[in-house]
């Protein structure tokens, strides 16, 4: 069973791509990553991608994030992990970066909160939106 897509957010990512260099960090194996990405044509945006074999730990251990951080060239500090479950946000937290908790997919606001999201956003897709506003905190 593929994810879900959630709308606007291939357009999100569109936007963001040449001001951002960004990463996947999915916990399913190689073949569903890769194959939901290209069913939705977002391969080329992404720069790494991190599954469930990539590394010896997954998700909630920060090792994932620390190593997309580390193929990007940047410190983890600098990142933005975006998730929509209690897992994302701990990963994120515990490499040290910052953490976007999105309440379209499977995780509720109660969860995302207690696991220490900086920032709640309704969707994916409003991603664009928040960082390009003026004084965005991110």
């Amino acid at each position: 069973m593929s994810a879900p897509f959630i709308p606007g957010v291939k357009e999100m990512v569109e936007a963001l791509h040449a001001d951002y260099p960004m990463a996947i960090v999915s916990t399913r194996g190689e073949g569903a990553t890769l194959e939901f990405l290209e069913s939705h044509a977002l391969t080329g945006y992404f720069q790494v991608i991190v599954t469930g074999q990539t590394c010896a730990r997954t998700k909630p251990h920060p090792m994932p994030v620390l190593w997309a951080a580390a193929q990007l060239g940047v410190l983890a500090e600098s990142c933005l992990m975006i998730g929509d479950t209690k897992v994302d946000i701990r990963s994120g937290r515990a490499a040290g970066a910052q953490t976007a908790g999105v309440l379209c997919g499977f995780g509720t606001e109660d969860e995302l909160v207690k696991a220490g999201a900086h920032l709640l956003l309704k969707s994916t897709a409003d991603l664009a939106g928040y960082l390009r506003q003026p004084n965005s905190k991110m």
